[in-house]
């Protein structure tokens, strides 16, 4: 009788795990199938959207006050978290997983930054300003169907956009995004993963790296990262806690999830504590105005001084700002204050250089020393998105060999223009297909090859690579764990998407503004070039230059449409939504990256959040224009002012009596600080003593763009914020621990407290609700509803 085997005892192999990029700090193997599954859950992304639209709201009405937005995407992780936690606790809920995490930050920080993207912080309010004044060729008023049109075109084609460009600036490049990595430790510290092992020889990001973070120049948060981590809980770097003194009837277990829920209730009282501290002196500032701004100047017999808003406003969101900011840009911005308001505008008053009102922002003192600032912003991001564009020929020179013009290795400006190098960088193979198309050979997965090189790094190399005389049908060979997980978002999804993207926002612009429909096609196709610029520079100093950017867009489009001030804003806000939405979703991808997350999922998050975002931005902005003037008192909208005189520059309009000379002054004092800032760079073996006193030097050097931001914002949005900066910094050295366990939630709840209910306010003026006195108000300073 034949024999006729039985069932098999051996189980299918398991699929194993992806690798692991170096710069990965949560190893794929620990990632179980069913959290890589679920992690776009329903609750993430509506947990996310939450958050985002509480976030979204008061950026609205900080966009509008001084142009400032909270990205927030380490608030959102820990928020996020905790509220999971204490639902676990309350209700047995399942914890929120790591990844899940991950989009619950994604969508929040899509959400919360389309007021910037979408021009409710000054596209939309120059308009305002435009009719308001009589321009000619003002565009019409849109109307809340087309407000919505509008901010869904402008915020979506940038998602798409970031698509491609994920794998030149995190897997090739390997850009730090300081934000991204700061979030990324501590969701990684929140979820308690361990960090991996590094291979030999490759230098991997730990939980402990945190403080070595890049300080961000424009108030990020990540300033405040290490801290945050340690606050998150007992780090672990075993993947387990430190053991704990056992008491009687608990085990070690039951003590350490006892510890967590009470350092929990601590944060949760933190946070409502200052939220509704912020949010009840929100609500008597707004019926009380003489409290709205403080008018001590001229109770001092200074009258000039407090109308050119030097007066104290005692706003806890800008201490909450001014908290999370830190001192160097805080301070940065007083500078700026200092120079504009105490200095120049009294000279140009004194002298007739201003012919309208002290205060007025069109032909007063305002208007004039708006035109310094912008000077100062624009020099700084010439140089920014100039050394950027640098590094990127550099690094393409430095891929590519000989077939880049040797003119563009720039060792002192960039800092990272090199020669060209036989090795490949770290996580990529330089290696035609044409040489290594086997799917399974080391080289093209990145792993040890016959050399024996190690976490990801080929180990031989091509001998074109070598000789600099690569084939033009090369393509890189990227490790990426997302592609070998099946987890990217489909090429075809993203082109189709960019293209309809395009087409629509295209579309929808030429039929709003009544023009041509190659104007704002044009300034698609110039957005998504200056988008890649904008991003990298992100990646490499946190901040990302869209306002840089957009005025640039304006500078070039002159020529394209000449003398139509209306294209030439519209054009300046497309390539800021591009940079802005493309640098957004960049960031959050770092983060993801690093922690194993599916870059499909984030980039759905993203979606989904800039919808939630769209939503909530309109409604927000039309509220609160219908309850206060566009720039009046209560929203000034500086930037507005910014890209409407922008616009009328490059269309020839004159300048006021000296503000071209002083502009030129101010900006190429800007330029030159911005220049030695990029030239000293960072160390490097056997450099010259004079450049390591160079570096020492910029090191004092201030925020450029800080300064200029200082200078178009008026004083009394820069004091609480000075004061706040001030407050941390006393806060960390008397009581260190108490600072990094609850510094950044109590600032969020300053924040959102007085954003949240600015939102309540504005209802109730637009309900027809009066101060309660205008007893010592010194009128249009303070209140648009005073006498």
């Amino acid at each position: 009788m034949p024999h006729v085997p039985g069932p098999s005892l051996e189980q299918p192999p398991a699929k194993a795990p992806p690798p692991r990029h170096p710069d990965m700090i949560v190893d794929p193997a620990c990632i179980t199938p069913e959290d890589r599954a679920g992690q776009l859950s329903v609750r993430a992304v509506l947990v996310g959207s939450v958050i985002g639209s509480m976030l979204c709201a008061s950026n609205a009405f900080f966009a509008l006050q001084t142009g400032w937005v909270t990205m927030a995407s380490l608030q959102a992780a820990v928020v996020g978290f905790g509220v999971f936690r204490v639902a676990h606790s309350s209700c047995g809920c399942r914890r929120l997983t790591m990844l899940e995490n991950v989009v619950v930050q994604t969508t929040s920080v899509a959400a919360s930054t389309l007021p910037l993207a979408a021009g409710f912080a000054g596209i939309i309010p120059a308009f305002e300003l435009m009719r308001k004044e009589g321009h000619p060729g003002a565009p019409p008023e849109l109307s809340m169907a087309s407000l919505f049109l509008w901010a869904a075109v402008l915020s979506l084609f940038g998602v798409f956009l970031a698509v491609p460009l994920r794998r030149d600036a995190i897997l090739v490049e390997r850009l730090k995004f300081p934000s991204g990595t700061a979030t990324a430790e501590v969701i990684a510290v929140l979820h308690r993963v361990a960090a991996p092992s590094p291979p030999s020889g490759t230098p991997a990001i730990g939980l402990s790296d945190a403080s070595q973070l890049e300080q961000p120049q424009a108030g990020a948060v990540p300033a405040a990262a290490a801290g945050e981590a340690a606050a998150a809980g007992s780090a672990k770097v075993s993947g387990r806690d430190a053991p704990a003194a056992e008491e009687p009837g608990m085990s070690v277990a039951e003590q350490d999830e006892a510890s967590e829920d009470a350092a929990w209730t601590q944060r949760w009282r933190v946070l409502g504590f200052t939220m509704l501290a912020a949010a009840a002196v929100s609500v008597v500032t707004e019926f009380v105005p003489v409290l709205h701004s403080l008018p001590v100047f001229q109770w001092m017999g200074v009258p000039l001084a407090t109308a050119v808003g030097w007066t104290i406003t005692p706003s806890l969101s800008y201490v909450g700002q001014g908290m999370i900011m830190g001192p160097r840009t805080t301070a940065s911005m007083l500078l700026g204050s200092v120079l504009a308001w105490a200095v120049m505008a009294p000279v140009a008053q004194a002298a007739g250089w201003s012919s309208g009102p002290v205060g007025g922002a069109e032909h007063g003192v305002k208007g004039w020393v708006t035109w310094l600032a912008l000077a100062v912003m624009l020099g700084d991001s010439v140089v920014i998105i100039g050394s950027t564009f640098w590094r990127l020929v550099g690094s393409l020179r430095a891929k590519y060999g000989s077939r880049m013009p040797s003119a563009v290795c720039c060792r002192g400006l960039c800092g990272a223009g090199k020669a060209p190098s036989s090795t490949p960088q770290e996580g990529a193979s330089l290696i035609p297909r044409s040489h290594s198309s086997d799917p399974a050979s080391p080289l093209v997965r990145g792993e040890a090859g016959a050399g024996g090189a190690a976490g990801g790094v080929a180990a031989a190399v091509d001998p074109a690579v070598a000789e600099g005389t690569l084939p033009s049908s090369l393509e890189l060979q990227v490790l990426d764990p997302a592609e070998e997980a099946g987890e990217n978002v489909p090429t075809m999804f993203w082109v189709v998407g960019l293209a309809l993207g395009t087409a629509a926002c295209a579309v929808a612009l030429s039929i709003m503004f009544n023009s041509p429909i190659y104007e704002p096609l044009v300034a698609v196709m110039l957005s998504c070039l200056v988008a890649v610029v904008a991003a990298r520079a992100l990646g490499e100093t946190d901040l990302n230059p869209v306002s840089g950017v957009g005025k640039l867009s304006q500078l070039f489009f002159a020529a394209v449409a000449p003398g139509n001030v209306t294209s030439n804003i519209v054009a300046g806000a497309v390539s800021e939504a591009g940079a802005q939405q493309a640098g957004d979703l960049l960031q959050d991808l770092k983060t993801g990256h690093m922690l194993g997350a599916s870059p499909r999922a984030q980039f759905f998050a993203q979606i989904a959040g800039s919808l939630v975002g769209v939503v909530v931005s309109v409604v927000a902005y039309k509220l609160l224009t219908l309850a206060y003037p566009v720039g009046g008192p209560e929203l000034p909208a500086p930037t507005a002012r910014v890209w409407l005189g922008m616009a009328e520059l490059v269309n020839g309009q004159q300048l006021p009596p000296y503000a071209g000379l002083f502009a030129g002054l101010f900006g190429a004092a800007a330029l030159l600080v911005s220049v030695l800032k990029a030239w000293a760079g960072r160390p490097e073996p056997g450099e010259a003593a004079w450049r390591r006193t160079l570096r020492g030097a910029m090191a004092w050097a201030p925020s450029v763009m800080a300064v200029g931001v200082g200078m178009y914002i008026a004083p009394n949005w820069v004091l609480p914020r000075c004061a706040g900066s001030l407050l941390q910094v006393v806060w960390k050295r008397t009581n260190s621990a108490g600072h990094d366990r609850l510094m950044l939630l109590a600032a969020s709840g300053f924040v959102l407290g007085e954003g949240l209910m600015s939102i309540a306010n504005a209802g109730l003026r637009a309900g027809g609700a009066e101060p309660w006195t205008c007893d010592g108000c010194v009128g249009e300073l303070a209140c648009s509803g005073c006498p």
